[in-house]
């Protein structure tokens, strides 16, 4: 049986700065947009939140085009859980929902 390629998509690069960018010049767009831009090769990012007795982390993985999940690794894992570690006091702040800005918007 043959499987369909998917549509190719054009996403848009962010009017704003990235939030992150690696050693080798990728950028990282955390929430709304979540997005990794490596040298105008625009792919989507999804975090996935892990739960257990103890406490709960969340984790970025890359999406393929054909909706398989990568996980990241290294410093962009270790600067997108400090991201959201520093925004824990602006959710007590602003009385947001951190769930909210964890959902991808696509």
């Amino acid at each position: 049986m043959k499987t369909e390629k998917p549509l190719l998509e054009y996403i848009a690069r962010p009017h704003r700065d990235p939030d992150y960018i690696s050693e080798r010049g990728v950028e990282y767009f955390w929430a709304p947009d979540w997005l990794r831009n490596a040298g105008g090769t625009i792919g989507r990012i999804k975090v996935i939140k892990r739960t257990n007795a103890s406490n709960s982390e969340v984790d970025l993985y890359m999406i393929s085009k054909y909706g398989n999940a990568t996980f990241i690794r290294g410093r962009i894992q270790k600067a997108f859980k400090k991201w959201h570690e520093d925004r824990q006091i602006d959710y007590l702040l602003l009385g947001t929902d951190p769930e909210e800005d964890l959902k991808v918007n696509w």
